[in-house]
């Protein structure tokens, strides 16, 4: 079957982290809904490796059905900051913690 956006594990987890600078960018909820919609696409196809730690799978479910709930629901502006900065925070924990999995020591920069 032919996938719309894309099909793996790291290419749609990349293509899914292009649009956290949207996510975090957005001044209002119609930004962030629209940012999030873009985001989550790239995660409904997502096969996560069955050797990856649980607790790494159980973070990418939550984040992905977290985005999911978002496309679904609409926000009012004073939520959104919270939301986008809990998000922007876990998808980059997501990716150091595969990284750590991995052995590849990871750091976190003084700039990111």
């Amino acid at each position: 079957m032919k996938s719309k956006f894309g099909k793996g594990f790291i290419y749609p987890l990349g293509l899914y982290m292009m649009h956290l600078e949207r996510i975090a960018d957005a001044k209002n909820s119609i930004a962030f809904m629209i940012a999030v919609h873009g985001a989550y696409d790239h995660l409904r196809e997502l096969n996560i490796p069955k050797d990856l730690p649980k607790n790494i799978q159980k973070e990418i479910k939550y984040l992905s059905n977290r985005l999911y709930q978002h496309c679904n629901t609409l926000h009012f502006f004073k939520k959104v900051p919270n939301d986008r900065d809990r998000i922007v925070y876990q998808s980059k924990s997501i990716l150091f913690n595969i990284d750590k999995y991995y052995n590849n020591e990871p750091s976190r920069g003084e700039i990111e």
